[in-house]
């Protein structure tokens, strides 16, 4: 098991194949700290005691691939029924030894790589953008 979304390996249930999850691994940006600007004081007072931060919004390059039309139907749909729970999922990534904890934002760029009545194996690329919990 390379990924897994709420302990469900991605390659068996939904033919998902990822890409890179290298993005996993960045930070999110830093919220505005309070800052004042005392008139009576050069530069301006910034509050970093106590930073927060974003949530990271990572978009990973996915493929689905299945047996042929109907197959596709049906990984895509679970997958998307998978990722649309209320809540937040859970991706296991092996190769970060991590699990984080996202939820789905959009999906986009569709791209068959072959046809889906070709008689074989159906390949369709595509991004899937997802919000990363800070940590």
């Amino acid at each position: 098991m390379d990924f897994a979304i709420n302990n469900l390996d991605v390659r068996p249930n939904y033919g998902l194949e990822i890409e890179d999850a290298s993005a996993l691994l960045g930070h999110g940006d830093r919220k505005n700290s309070d800052s004042f600007d005392y008139k009576d004081e050069n530069g301006e007072y910034i509050d970093l005691s106590d930073p927060k931060f974003d949530d990271l919004e990572v978009t990973l390059k996915c493929c689905i691939v299945a047996d042929n039309r109907s197959d596709f139907w049906l990984k895509r749909n679970s997958l998307f029924k998978e990722l649309r729970k209320p809540g937040y999922s859970s991706l296991t990534v092996e190769d970060h030894a991590m699990t984080y904890q996202v939820y789905f934002k959009k999906s986009g760029n569709w791209k068959k790589l072959n046809e889906l009545d070709n008689g074989g194996k159906t390949a369709i690329m595509f991004d899937l953008t997802i919000k990363v919990k800070f940590l």
